[in-house]
């Protein structure tokens, strides 16, 4: 099979499969978008075409990856059964002046379109005669009528396809005090904080035994190994054992979400003895009654995102392996939280793109999408088909101010086509399969 990008942004051809050993062709494409305001105020997204985004090829981090906070995964997926919507980079204080505490909002909606048809024109009863008055007081009326009908649509809200807000604050701290325990200190100012997970709710507790080096105790929050404010209460008894005192200060959570308690002591469970497989650490984590908070990508291995990755026991290694197991869920590839996964938009369905202390400078944004679509075309050999790409991941990088648009779609191997052509449409009119004229002298020739 031959692949031609007929595009100015990089578009990838690849092999991917599903639990039933159905192997595709997937392609994906990487369209970035610059966010600049206006003179006037509002704001534009430009396509980078001449600076085009890349398609990310292994996961990203902003540091080693078993502790740090995942900052943009593979696009070298097969399918997602969801649109990721994502914020990475920083949330700023409102007007830019340093404050404890603001909040961040990130919301996406829709307006479709109305598609009216325009009312008929009258016809004259005679040819050799004009319209009878009594045709044209109804023409008049159905004009009246069909502009009223455009006014309300336009007068439609949209529909409200996400809306998130965290609590973001300084930083503070759990301090430890004579007889009372840990207790949160006044949170400081900031202007900006990083949207990582390291800062919102999790963590892990390990102590090792001085005498040989072993794990008197190593425990991770099973929803967010990264965070803070979490702790397994036999963390305090291992540390007692390994003659340890216990910290005078700990990192409080920065990112929170505004319908939990604000922690004023550090969170303390207690796990279970004993291997756990995924199910069970979902189950668990569900169980806290927190959730991390954030806008960015959760881990692969965090529950409860690793329950849907299948079952891997001895008989899928006797009757499966290397293949996907079948329970595999492709919801696991979808790495936004679930309130953060939406259908996959259609551009030209007037997606906007609102956001709240989430640029530099802090306040508002709100952006117009640009009705853009992407498609494929496969030519089997005589017979060209258009295959319709979807948008299934939207990265908003706060620092940059680019919106990275993933979009993908999948076509059976068993079609067997000859060549396989990305393209990118900018003319919400224009139709799905381009007319070419002949140009070929042998085409003319016969």
């Amino acid at each position: 099979m031959e692949f031609d990008n007929l595009t100015p942004f990089e578009a990838r051809a690849f092999n991917g499969f599903d639990t039933r050993d159905r192997a595709y062709h997937v392609i994906a494409m990487a369209v970035g978008y610059q966010l600049s305001r206006q003179s006037d105020g509002g704001w534009q997204a430009r396509v980078m075409d001449d600076e085009p985004v890349a398609l990310c090829m292994s996961d990203v981090h902003a540091g080693d990856p078993a502790t740090s906070t995942l900052l943009r995964e593979s696009d070298m997926i097969p399918y997602k059964p969801r649109c990721d919507v994502l914020v990475i980079g920083h949330s700023f204080a409102p007007q830019g002046q340093a404050a404890r505490e603001w909040t961040a909002r990130l919301r996406v909606t829709k307006k479709v379109a109305a598609r009216l048809a325009e009312p008929r024109t009258p016809e004259p009863l005679n040819p050799l005669m004009g319209l009878t008055e009594a045709q044209r007081t109804q023409w008049q009326c159905d004009q009246a009528a069909h502009r009223a009908r455009i006014e309300a649509a336009l007068n439609v809200p949209p529909t409200v396809i996400l809306d998130k807000t965290l609590l973001i604050s300084g930083p503070s701290h759990f301090t430890r005090r004579p007889f009372r325990g840990y207790r949160r200190s006044r949170r400081q100012t900031a202007t900006a904080v990083p949207l990582s997970y390291a800062l919102a709710w999790g963590g892990h507790c390990r102590v090792d035994d001085p005498k040989d080096g072993s794990a008197l105790i190593n425990e991770v929050c099973l929803s967010n190994p990264i965070g803070c404010g979490w702790i397994e209460k036999r963390w305090f008894k291992a540390l007692r054992k390994a003659r340890l005192a216990r910290p005078k200060a700990m990192p409080a959570p920065q990112i929170e979400r505004p319908g939990e308690s604000r922690l004023t002591t550090p969170f303390v469970v207690k796990h279970p003895k004993g291997e756990l497989d995924a199910r069970a650490m979902a189950r668990i984590a569900r169980e806290y009654g927190r959730t991390p908070a954030g806008f960015g990508p959760l881990g692969k291995a965090w529950a409860p995102r690793l329950s849907l990755a299948g079952t891997y026991d001895q008989r899928w290694l006797d009757e499966r392996h290397p293949r996907l197991p079948e329970d595999f869920n492709f919801g696991y590839w979808n790495s936004a939280p679930p309130d953060q996964q939406i259908d996959f938009p259609d551009l030209t369905d007037q997606y906007r793109l609102v956001t709240d202390n989430l640029v530099p400078g802090g306040g508002p944004m709100a952006v117009d999408l640009p009705p853009h679509r992407a498609l494929v075309l496969a030519d089997l050999g005589g017979l060209t088909l258009p295959f319709a790409m979807q948008i299934d991941t939207m990265i908003l990088d706060t620092d940059s101010l680019v919106l990275t648009t993933v979009w993908r779609t999948a076509m059976l191997q068993t079609l067997e086509p000859e060549r396989i052509e990305a393209r990118f449409i900018t003319d919400p009119a224009a139709p799905w399969l381009p007319w070419r004229p002949i140009d070929d002298e042998a085409e003319l020739a016969t």
